[in-house]
């Protein structure tokens, strides 16, 4: 069981990961417009980031906030889950 426990790190961190690449991705296009990679990993490859990050259009056009708020859920998450297992190795008294 404790080989398991840092596998289940890496799905959260993929998310980060994937949302971290996103974000960079739109950035790197508006310093890049003429680039035919970028166009490609922003209009096929990130495209469901985009429509997660379209839920709350019109309060953050940059998404960077929706994009720090997955981070912030995924660390939360973490954080809980740390404090579970050493909750549940405490000796009872």
């Amino acid at each position: 069981m404790a080989t398991r426990e840092p596998k289940l790190l890496l799905g959260p961190l993929v998310v980060v990961a994937v949302v971290a690449s996103a974000q960079c991705g739109a950035y790197a296009l508006d310093a890049w417009p003429r680039s035919m990679v970028l166009w490609y990993l922003n209009l096929e490859v990130f495209r469901p980031v985009h429509y997660s990050l379209f839920m709350a259009d019109g309060v953050d056009p940059t998404g960077v906030s929706q994009a720090f708020g997955v981070v912030r859920a995924q660390f939360a998450q973490t954080i809980f889950h740390l404090y579970l297992r050493q909750e549940k190795n405490k000796p009872i008294m």
